[in-house]
């Protein structure tokens, strides 16, 4: 895979067949590709986005990281599972807008199990 110097094009080959851990890390490499990529992945995402892949119920799973920050893993059946880290304050927000959202009660997700955390659904 190679990148144009405008950042606007790349060229990529894939010849054969792949197994499922081949096209697991064509995806990752894809996906560091595309953060290299202009424009830019768009900051704020529209209600009626036709480009993004919802998944229905995803399996969650959150856990506290060795270095104090909170990292929150949503499993999609294509992309696999996709991992992000946020500062505490941050999670807090993002836990009190979705409890908002849903006008539901609170469950803990966050725990100290750095391996695996607590799977909710």
């Amino acid at each position: 895979m190679k990148i144009n110097d405008a950042k606007t094009h790349a060229a990529i080959k894939i010849d054969g067949e792949m197994s499922t851990q081949a096209v697991e890390q064509l995806m990752r490499d894809l996906a560091l590709l595309r953060g290299q990529m202009l424009p830019q992945v768009p900051v704020k995402i529209e209600e009626s986005a036709t480009n993004a892949l919802t998944q229905s119920d995803a399996d969650i799973a959150a856990w506290l990281s060795t270095d104090g920050e909170v990292r929150l893993a949503a499993r999609h059946l294509g992309y696999g599972w996709l991992v992000f880290s946020f500062s505490s304050r941050r999670a807090g927000q993002i836990g009190q807008g979705l409890v908002r959202l849903a006008g539901g009660e609170v469950i803990d997700l966050i725990t100290t199990d750095q391996a695996q955390g607590q799977k909710a659904h």
